[in-house]
């Protein structure tokens, strides 16, 4: 029922609202790595959530013209536009493209709901599911076709899977992982930072050094397999010789002679698919973007944007709970346990604080799971809580989410002003 709300909100609330910048790009650019298996509309990020999201576009009348300036010129911006509003229907396709993405936070909401289950207990469960499934932030991601509730969703399967399959080790446990591993690296560039949390992380497997590092090598080399699989397996960024020519004159510097080498062998030996290894390489050579942040202007971006960021958009009772979870621990003790818990949303901060491309929490949404987690664990409190308090943990989100309606995406807590 919580889920049903969710989805239902996700697709009735985004209705009448306009297209956001991203999503022609992605959903042109993923319909055309999906159909025609062409990967010259590269965008910063990997095709696994734009080819989901244009699934549904397989049972439409899509328009596709070959001839048409902004596709010969390999031009993302300019030939979505011209993709979704001059060939197409626009309407029908993004209620369609949609559609994925929506199922894509039903699918997270209920990951957080059993991991929590597994950690803390049915009712810890439960209120972890509303404060994620009534999050304005969580459903205005969940109706946009766009990469990032993709990642947010596999980056949580990827530490939710290590955690299980480190204590119950089995080939489907492992190729569970490494499934989820590899749909965060193919869901966005940024799901690199998984390796990090994972190794880690992997210290603290119930399993022998050797078990532990057999796993992780076999989520290595299965999310592999799952990179390859988002491009098709198709090695060259288009079947036209003079695309791939112009990216060629085109191919982003590694920085440094080192990893100059390192690029040179990998295209040489074709380990990565090259719009994968290209697109990678230029989202990560961007220039300063211009940030704004509590009314100050920077080309250099803040380093503080996404704590404060988080302080003004995440709802005051997330905040409530987040912050008794960091001074009490109701339950049993676990360093294992808190280290999974905690350590993968530090990470992850930790490294979006360190990128000068200020342009809305969305950038944050991977650690937001993690928080409704650890919020969510405060229910173990248990008889300690009386009904009413009990109620009102519930009741707030689902508040919250009425008051808010439709406007999700543009929410804020009451720090920011409501």
């Amino acid at each position: 029922m919580v889920l049903f709300a969710y989805a239902a909100l996700a697709v009735i609330s985004v209705r009448g609202k306009s297209v956001t910048s991203d999503e022609p790009l992605h959903l042109s650019s993923g319909w055309a790595s999906l159909v025609l298996s062409d990967h010259r509309m590269i965008t910063d990020n990997p095709p696994l959530v734009r080819r989901l999201a244009a699934l549904p576009l397989l049972l439409l009348d899509v328009t596709f013209d070959p001839l048409e300036k902004a596709w010969k010129q390999a031009n993302p911006w300019e030939w979505g536009l011209s993709f979704l509003f001059r060939q197409n229907d626009a309407e029908t396709l993004l209620a369609a493209g949609r559609l994925p993405i929506t199922a894509l936070g039903v699918a997270l909401g209920l990951a957080i709901f059993l991991w929590t289950r597994r950690l803390f207990g049915l009712p810890s469960a439960v209120l972890a599911l509303v404060l994620f499934a009534f999050d304005p932030a969580m459903i205005a991601h969940g109706q946009l076709v766009t990469c990032d509730l993709g990642l947010t969703l596999f980056f949580f399967l990827t530490v939710a899977g290590f955690e299980y399959a480190t204590a119950r080790t089995t080939p489907a446990t492992v190729l569970a992982a490494g499934l989820a591993l590899g749909g965060a690296l193919a869901a966005k560039f940024s799901g690199v930072i998984a390796l990090p949390v994972l190794a880690l992380l992997a210290p603290l497997a119930r399993r022998r050094a050797a078990v532990t590092a057999g796993a992780l090598a076999a989520m290595l080399f299965t999310a592999w397999l799952v990179v390859w699989a988002a491009y098709g397996f198709h090695h060259d960024i288009s079947s036209d010789p003079e695309v791939n020519a112009a990216f060629e004159r085109t191919w982003p510097s590694a920085g440094g002679p080192l990893a100059e080498a390192v690029v040179a062998a990998t295209r040489k030996l074709e380990i990565l698919p090259a719009p994968h290894l290209w697109g990678f390489l230029h989202a990560f050579n961007h220039g300063p973007r211009p940030a704004f942040l509590l009314g100050d202007r920077s080309d250099e971006g803040f380093w503080n944007f996404f704590p404060v960021t988080f302080l003004l958009k995440t709802p005051l009772y997330t905040l409530l709970l987040l912050g008794a979870a960091l001074v009490f621990r109701p339950g049993r003790r676990s360093l294992r346990r808190e280290a999974f818990l905690w350590l993968p949303p530090l990470v992850y901060l930790a490294a979006s604080m360190t990128q000068t491309m200020n342009i809305g929490l969305r950038h944050l949404l991977p650690v937001y799971p993690f928080v409704f987690v650890a919020a969510g664990r405060m229910a173990e409190f248990g008889r300690l809580l009386s009904v009413p308090l009990k109620a009102l943990l519930l009741v707030c989100p689902i508040a919250v989410c009425a008051f808010t309606y439709p406007n999700y995406l543009a929410s804020a807590n009451v720090f920011a002003g409501g």
